[in-house]
C-alpha cells in the first residue's frame, strides 16, 4: 500500500560520471591529461495516467483488508479447535467417571455371583456372565481414556503446541531404542 501512494509522488535521481576524453580510442596507455566529469539530475512525475495510481492504492488497501480478514477466520478456527478439544476432554473425562462406577458396581456383582457359586445358590454361567460384563465395562473405560489422551494431544496441537526433534530423539533414549 505504501509503495502505491509512493507512487503518486515525483521521483528525484541524480547521477554523476567521470570519463577521459582521448583522440586513440585504440590506445593502450592512460592518458589523465584530459578528464571530463558531469552531475546531472532528473526530476520525474507522474502526470496523468488515467486513475491508474489511485486505482493501485485501492487495490492494494483491498489486499491489505483481505489479509487482515484471512487472519482473523485463521484466528476464529484457531479458537474453535481449542474449544473443541476442551469440550472433548470434559466429556470423556464425565464419560470415564460414570464408567469407573459402572466398574466397581460390576466387581461387587461378581463378588456376589462368586459368593452365591460357592454356597450352590446359583450356578458357574451366572459367575461368567458378571465376569464377562465387569471385563467388557474395564474395556470400554479404558477405550475412553485412550480417547481422552487423543483429545489431550490434539488440544496441545490447537494451542500451538508441536513436535520437535530434540524431544523425539530425547524420547526414544528413554525408551532405550538407539
Amino acid at each position: 500500500m505504501q509503495q502505491a501512494k509512493a507512487a503518486r509522488l515525483p521521483q528525484f535521481s541524480l547521477t554523476a560520471s567521470l570519463g577521459l576524453i582521448s583522440s586513440d580510442v585504440f590506445s593502450k596507455r592512460s592518458d589523465f591529461s584530459n578528464p571530463t566529469a558531469g552531475i546531472g539530475g532528473s526530476l520525474l512525475a507522474p502526470i496523468f495516467q488515467g486513475g491508474e495510481l489511485r486505482a493501485q492504492v485501492q487495490i492494494r488497501n483491498a489486499e491489505q483488508k483481505e489479509a487482515v480478514m484471512q487472519y482473523a477466520a485463521m484466528v476464529l478456527r484457531a479458537f474453535e479447535e481449542v474449544e473443541n478439544a476442551l469440550n472433548a476432554e470434559q466429556v470423556l473425562r464425565r464419560r470415564e467417571e460414570v464408567l469407573a462406577q459402572v466398574v466397581e458396581d460390576y466387581e461387587r456383582a461378581v463378588e456376589i455371583a462368586e459368593n452365591q457359586y460357592e454356597v450352590g445358590r446359583t450356578d458357574l454361567l451366572s459367575v461368567l456372565q458378571q465376569r464377562l460384563r465387569l471385563f467388557s465395562a474395564r474395556s470400554t473405560i479404558l477405550s475412553v481414556q485412550g480417547e481422552r489422551l487423543v483429545q489431550r494431544v490434539n488440544l496441545y496441537l490447537a494451542l500451538g503446541g508441536g513436535w520437535r526433534e530434540e524431544t523425539q530423539r530425547a524420547s526414544s533414549r528413554e525408551v532405550g531404542a538407539p
